[in-house]
């Protein structure tokens, strides 16, 4: 397996107060990782640290393979793009019966398994997940 990204000595805060500190860790290609912890311990904060959309105040993430596609499924959005659907995601929304309604009449579920098509959809080297069970009943999940 090869190696995609390390985590070195990652520390985040927000307005001088430590959300975490000196968090290490690599990704291996192949890998399925489950982030656990607390609400308000970090885990969306790292995602998004991972996915670029935040700086780390200390430390480095490393890149060790060229031009990795990376894509995540956020927790929690107002709005998804809905046009432009690959054939994958089409034949994944229709197998998760999500209604072909715009997103903001979908329910919670509904919008959650439209952005997990989306995100499955694509060929990603790397699915970034956060949250990826919310408003999910035990039907969905299996």
């Amino acid at each position: 397996m090869k190696e995609l990204l390390k985590l070195t000595n990652i520390s985040y805060e927000v307005m001088d107060v430590n959300i975490f500190e000196n968090i290490h860790a690599s990704v291996q290609q192949g890998e399925i990782i489950g982030i656990i912890g607390k609400n308000g311990a970090g885990k969306s904060t790292l995602l998004q640290l991972i996915n670029n959309d935040l700086e780390p105040v200390r430390g480095q993430i490393q890149w060790l393979q060229q031009d990795l596609k990376v894509f995540m499924v956020e927790q929690e959005v107002v709005s998804h793009p809905s046009e432009d659907k690959t054939p994958s995601e089409v034949k994944l929304l229709d197998k998760m019966h999500v209604p072909g309604h715009e997103f903001q009449q979908l329910s919670g579920g509904e919008k959650l398994k439209a952005r997990l098509a989306k995100g499955l959809s694509k060929d990603a080297d790397l699915l970034l997940l956060d949250e990826p069970t919310n408003h999910l009943d035990e039907d969905s999940i299996e």
